[in-house]
């Protein structure tokens, strides 16, 4: 099964068990992905392209690397963003995307910082 069959039957599995039959369609059609590709190849000859999803509003909400050496891909990893700019990484399963020979990387969002009463910011 490729990746992107697993993502879509995860999606359609939590949409069976929440009883939301028209929620796969929905979360399809509120996205758009755009792919960035370096111009040049990379010092192990691969290409690499970024491919960024956004949500309705434009935000981005993942971020996925690719690098494919002679048509193999050699590097490949999700990263979902945050609304306050917190990157993380799911499960392939949960993704639809496979890892390859990728790091794990858990950014924390970033607050901004409270105000309490006396003027003080923590």
């Amino acid at each position: 099964m490729v990746a992107k069959e697993v993502g879509e039957l995860v999606v359609k599995t939590i949409a069976k068990k929440i009883r939301l039959p028209g929620a796969v369609k929905d979360v399809k059609a509120k996205t758009n992905k755009e792919v960035l590709t370096r111009k040049s190849k990379g010092g192990d000859g691969g290409s690499s392209e970024q491919i960024i999803e956004r949500d309705a509003s434009g935000s981005v909400i993942s971020r996925t690397h690719k690098v494919t050496t002679d048509g193999e891909i050699v590097h490949q990893h999700q990263n979902s963003i945050g609304k306050n700019g917190g990157v993380r990484q799911f499960p392939d399963e949960w993704t639809g995307t496979k890892t390859i020979n990728a790091p794990y990387e858990n950014i924390p969002p970033k607050f901004k910082a409270d105000k309490v009463a006396n003027g003080r910011t923590f």
